[in-house]
């Protein structure tokens, strides 16, 4: 499970915070362009366990730019 939240937007891109198990203190981010609905780790030198969490958040952000909305925050589970 991993929380998320905007941070913050600069023309099209928007940079999302995520919370691996609620856990903020130990928070990544993810960059999404909303023109292009593309999505990335904006933490290039994360952990593995940080990579397996971002792909899901980009996943998320990507099918949801897809519809035509990113919400500012959310969670994502699976299992």
């Amino acid at each position: 499970m991993l929380d998320y939240r905007k941070t913050g937007a600069n023309g099209t891109v928007a940079e999302y915070e995520y919370a691996i198990e609620g856990n903020w203190s130990d928070a990544g981010h993810v960059l999404i362009d909303a023109k292009t609905g593309k999505a990335e780790m904006a933490d290039r030198g994360g952990s593995i366990r940080h990579a397996r969490y971002a792909s899901k958040l980009i996943s998320e952000l990507e099918y949801r730019a897809a519809s035509g909305s990113i919400p500012d925050s959310g969670t994502v589970m699976w299992y």
